[in-house]
């Protein structure tokens, strides 16, 4: 190598001047093609490695007419709690080598457009969108299919093109009401849910099969308590508890709400008010966030199962049989805990010994 190189190594050119050497030598050194020698190879690695130079993943596979990256289009992943199952597919698409290349919508159909235009561009074999708004029919759906593309969806909003896999939300809404029925309740509290949401029509859907199936008179039966948009979850959570405090004695004993964390805020305004839950209401959340276990008392949630959705995302891509569209549900499980169960105390009496201390316990 001719000295010891100061400059910045950001191209195989520059490396490939830097040593000595052949643009092809180092290229076919650094991508395993063959035809150089292993002592070559070694110095071509170690070069690269001490100037923290990587081949572009991105120009290597335009060259071969498809890149090795894993394009991923999403809206802004706070506003749709995507972090859990963002972090399981880059988990996934790492383990087999390959390269995520994300980008983030402003959640306009345009912007999404846009995205997997790039994506179709760049001869991505492989695309997710998450909550996608685009019709089934769009153009950018088109582009991808003429490239190649395999495009997987996750819970769609609009009628996006390919297969999608979704979180079974009606179901989620029939559990939740089937949980609380079984406890006695008739009547429940829907906290949250605006109307506007990007999931609404799909929690209205279970709401309406939970009451035809327990009977439940949709007009009396359930009690909505929205608010305004533009808030955060915990200080939505906080006015819902006072919007339910205000129904009075008419207020629903079971609220089953948006998530996790507009139940942990209600509970907590409860609480602080002398209201406790299982004893004076019952509250089941959504998402089965960590949150849920540091309520107090602990929170009853639906399970959406993200991480198993994702297994069935990833399956869909990498299979040898693709469907041309499908439509996965992935069913929910309900995680009951003490925000809906009334645990008994239990007493439990113990033989004392002559010194009247319980049990043949000893010091020593």
């Amino acid at each position: 190598m001719k000295g010891q190189l100061q400059i910045s190594i950001r191209t195989t050119s520059a490396l490939a001047e830097a040593l000595g050497l052949s643009r092809w030598t180092v290229s076919r050194s650094l991508n395993g093609g063959g035809g150089v020698s292993e002592e070559t190879v070694q110095r071509v690695k170690e070069a690269a490695r001490q100037h923290g130079f990587r081949p572009s993943t991105l120009a290597r596979g335009l060259r071969a007419g498809q890149t090795e990256v894993v394009g991923v289009c999403l809206p802004d992943p706070d506003e749709y709690y995507l972090g859990g199952k963002l972090g399981h597919l880059l988990a996934s698409v790492f383990e087999r080598g390959l390269e995520p290349l994300l980008q983030v919508t402003d959640g306009t159909t345009a912007s999404e457009e846009r995205a997997l235009g790039r994506f179709a561009a760049m001869r991505c074999p492989k695309v997710v969108t998450f909550a996608s708004r685009l019709g089934a029919n769009n153009p950018a759906f088109r582009a991808l299919e003429a490239s190649g593309t395999r495009a997987i969806h996750v819970d769609p909003i609009g009628t996006a093109a390919g297969t999608h896999v979704m979180a079974d939300r009606v179901e989620a809404m029939q559990v939740a009401v089937r949980h609380l029925h079984e406890r006695g309740h008739r009547r429940f509290c829907v906290a949250g849910l605006d109307e506007g949401a990007a999931y609404a029509g799909q929690r209205h859907q279970g709401l309406r099969h939970a009451a035809g199936e327990f009977g439940v008179e949709e007009g009396r039966g359930f009690v909505y308590l929205a608010i305004s948009p533009g808030r955060s979850d915990f200080e939505a959570g906080k006015l819902l508890a006072e919007a339910w405090l205000k129904l009075g004695r008419s207020r629903p004993k079971a609220i089953i709400a948006l998530n996790d964390r507009m139940a942990f805020a209600m509970m907590t305004v409860l609480k602080d008010r002398g209201i406790q839950a299982p004893e004076d209401f019952r509250i089941v959340g959504y998402d089965a966030t960590a949150l849920g276990l540091f309520c107090d008392p602990p929170l009853t949630t639906i399970d959406p199962r993200h991480e198993f959705l994702i297994e069935k995302v990833v399956e869909s891509l990498w299979s040898e049989k693709p469907k041309r569209s499908a439509r996965i549900k992935i069913a929910p499980v309900l995680l009951a805990r003490a925000s809906t169960e009334r645990m008994a105390r239990l007493i439990r009496l113990v033989p004392r010994t002559k010194q009247g201390l319980p049990g043949n316990h000893s010091e020593g």
